[in-house]
């Protein structure tokens, strides 16, 4: 069976690329962290747009917000860790276009700021 790569695994790779540990050996950010604030990223775009016509009243559950926090890093640990994609998709974007420095700085500011731009037009 033919391995499917999604845009999940290209802003995977991304977040990998950037785990690299700097000079002090700190790390940055990776794949699994990456996914999470791309999902946080939508799902605060969403809550703008259904706010503006529906106003959100009351506080969120704490089991809601427990989910909310938890679902990205569990998904993207059992997907790329558990399941063992991390080394297909590592192997599948090494030596692309995907791999400069500058796609992947491109990718990370479309991945921050695209969803914010969404409820702009909606708003307007």
């Amino acid at each position: 069976m033919k391995n499917r790569f999604t845009i999940f695994d290209l802003i995977y790779f991304i977040g990998e690329k950037l785990s690299k540990p700097n000079d002090s050996g700190v790390h940055r950010l990776d794949g699994d962290t990456i996914l999470a604030v791309t999902f946080y990223n939508m799902l605060l775009g969403a809550l703008v747009c259904v706010n503006k016509f529906y106003p959100l009243k009351g506080s969120p559950n704490l089991i809601v917000l427990i989910l909310i926090i938890g679902l990205p890093y569990g998904m993207s640990w059992l997907v790329y860790h558990k399941l063992g994609r991390q080394n297909r998709v590592m192997a599948h974007y090494r030596g692309t276009a995907y791999d400069s420095t500058f796609v992947i700085c491109l990718m990370l500011f479309v991945i921050i700021l695209v969803p914010w731009l969404f409820p702009l037009f909606v708003i307007i």
